[in-house]
């Protein structure tokens, strides 16, 4: 079978946080999207503060 670009990433991901999902090639491609259309620290800052 032949990875497809992306899959290492998720794959140790997933290795190394069991049980915890959203680390799929896909989700991870739009994490990074995410990321580079919104790269202000205010954002992540604010966001990061609303978590439990």
């Amino acid at each position: 079978m032949v990875d497809r670009p992306g899959s290492e990433p998720a794959r140790d991901l997933q290795a190394e946080f069991p049980g915890v999902e959203g680390f799929s090639p896909r989700n991870l491609r739009y994490m990074r999207a995410l990321a580079e259309a919104w790269p202000e620290p205010e954002i992540l800052q604010s966001l990061i503060a609303k978590l439990p």
